[in-house]
C-alpha cells in the first residue's frame, strides 16, 4: 500500500493536549464505561474544522484511525474528549483503536485535497500510571504528568511552574477576553 505525506502545508491549530493510557476509575464515556482517552484542543480563538482530520496511533495506515466524519468542527478554546476504546459503534467520538498503556505514539493529522497526508501533532509517551495524565501545559508546551484534567486546562489549582536548567515556565488558568499581568 502506498501512503502520500505532505510538507509545508499550513496546521490547523489543534494539538492533542492530554492522554489517559492507563484510566481504571476516572472519567466515563455516556454509557459509564471506563475507557482511555485522548483529548484535543483547539489551540485558537474561532472555530476549526475537523474536515480530514484524523487521529491514530500511526502516521499512515487507516485501520486504527479515526476520521471526524460526525462532527463539523471544533470550537473556540475547545477541549474534545475521544475515548479510545476501540469500539467506534458506541459513538461519534469513540475510536477504533485502544491506547497501549506501556507506551506508543498517537498522531492527530490532516488530509489534503490531494489525498495526501500531514502531521498536525504527535506525541510519543512511555508507560503509563493506573488514573494518571500526560498533559501539555501550554500551547505547543512541554509534557508533565499529573492528574487528569478533561475537558479542562492542564494546570491543576491556580498555577503551575517547570524549571530546568534553561528555561522556567509559568502556567495558570485563563478565560478569553480578559487580560492579565504577571507582575512580581
Amino acid at each position: 500500500q502506498m501512503h502520500s505525506l505532505a510538507v509545508g502545508i499550513p496546521r490547523p491549530p489543534l494539538e492533542i493536549s492530554e492522554i489517559v493510557a492507563d484510566n481504571i476509575d476516572g472519567l466515563a464515556d455516556e454509557r459509564g464505561g471506563r475507557a482511555d482517552w485522548v483529548e484535543i484542543r483547539n489551540t485558537s480563538s474561532i472555530g476549526v474544522s475537523l474536515a480530514g482530520v484524523t487521529l491514530g496511533p500511526k502516521i499512515f495506515g487507516d485501520g486504527e484511525r479515526m476520521t471526524f466524519t460526525n462532527r463539523p468542527s471544533i470550537g473556540p478554546g475547545e477541549h474534545l474528549i475521544v475515548f479510545a476504546d476501540g469500539n467506534p459503534a458506541q459513538g461519534q467520538l469513540h475510536a477504533p483503536f485502544r491506547l497501549n498503556r506501556l507506551g506508543e505514539q498517537l498522531a492527530l493529522t490532516g488530509t489534503t485535497p490531494a489525498g495526501a497526508r500531514f502531521v498536525i501533532d504527535a506525541v510519543t509517551y512511555g508507560p503509563q500510571s493506573a488514573n494518571s495524565a500526560l498533559a501539555r501545559i501550554g500551547q505547543g508546551g512541554p509534557w508533565i504528568t499529573g492528574s487528569p484534567t478533561p475537558r479542562a486546562g492542564n494546570v491543576e489549582g491556580m498555577w503551575r511552574s517547570i524549571v530546568d536548567p534553561v528555561n522556567f515556565l509559568f502556567s495558570f488558568p485563563t478565560r478569553a477576553g480578559r487580560t492579565y499581568t504577571v507582575q512580581y
